[in-house]
């Protein structure tokens, strides 16, 4: 059955998808500046690479993080919107 958590739970582990890409991209680029840094110049290109590299990890992993959270929170509720307990929990919240 299909309901708008589970379509926003699909739209943000696309996005979630996109972060781990870049997240697991800049990582590799930092794992290779590490690796060969000392035996390769690193001008042009290679310097904005080099530059960049950390602080895009760095933002990107904190997005993961984030992402994360509301993937599994929208599937929570995707999974117990409709669900007899989370009905008697919202009833019990709401009662005198």
């Amino acid at each position: 059955r299909q309901s708008a958590f589970i379509e926003q739970h699909a739209e943000w582990a696309e996005r979630l998808g996109l972060a781990m890409h870049v997240l697991g991209a800049t990582t590799i680029v930092m794992l290779l500046i590490d690796r060969y840094g000392a035996r390769v110049a690193f001008d042009g290109p290679k310097r904005v690479l080099r530059i960049l590299a950390a602080p895009v990890a760095c933002v990107a992993a904190i997005a993961c993080l984030g992402m994360v959270g509301i993937v599994g929170h929208l599937g929570a509720q995707a999974a117990w919107h409709d669900s007899p307990a989370s009905t008697q929990a919202m009833q019990d919240k709401t009662a005198p």
